[in-house]
């Protein structure tokens, strides 16, 4: 009388079990491939500030330098992104903008530490535009010049951990044979990072 119940009883216990133990299995082959992948943390850096300069002090000459960046850290501190970014300005006789349209890569040394040496390469499609706006020069007063080609950048630096690797703050020096917005073939750059 209790043969047919314990057979079934069996099979149901065996159907459990199957039911049970296929998912977690299932899980354990999923973390080993996830464990298998290299797994890349996602940043947005962010600048925007007053070129600080004598002309900026004085009221003649005001420049305000930006910059967007997206990018993907990998384990090994390998990192790259698109980049957006440039300045614009004006003064009593004229209006400018630059615009850089590019790609980063960067290698972050001992990216664990909360100051984190790191040496970074660009290379971008700049456009820029000068309109004279001077009425005191009439034959000049609306000429507008644009300049447009490829440049690069090369740039050691450090990042700074502000809070939890999550916030924080890159410092470094670019270098490049084209001059940046100080008339110079280098710049001191400072930017904001999130990471998540």
């Amino acid at each position: 009388m209790l043969k047919p119940y314990l057979r079934f009883s069996k099979a149901a216990v065996f159907i459990v079990m199957f039911l049970f133990v296929l998912p977690f299995s299932g899980f354990a082959q999923e973390h080993q491939i996830q464990k298998a992948k290299p797994h890349f943390q996602h940043f947005i850096g962010i600048q925007f500030n007053p070129y600080l300069n004598q002309s900026f002090f004085n009221g003649d000459i005001k420049q305000y330098p930006f910059a967007l960046r997206y990018g993907w850290m990998a384990p090994s501190g390998i990192s790259f992104g698109p980049e957006f970014s440039g300045h614009f300005g004006h003064s009593s006789g004229a209006n400018w903008h630059v615009l850089n349209f590019g790609m980063f890569f960067r290698y972050t040394f001992l990216k664990q530490k909360n100051v984190s040496p790191f040496v970074e390469a660009g290379g971008f499609y700049r456009t820029g535009k000068l309109t004279i706006t001077d009425s005191r020069q009439p034959e000049e007063n609306g000429q507008t010049t644009i300049h447009n080609g490829f440049s690069y950048y090369v740039a050691p630096g450090i990042s700074i951990n502000l809070y939890r690797k999550k916030l924080l703050l890159d410092v470094m020096v670019k270098f490049s044979t084209d001059r940046f917005l100080n008339g110079e073939y280098f710049i001191p750059s400072i930017r904001i990072v999130y990471r998540f």
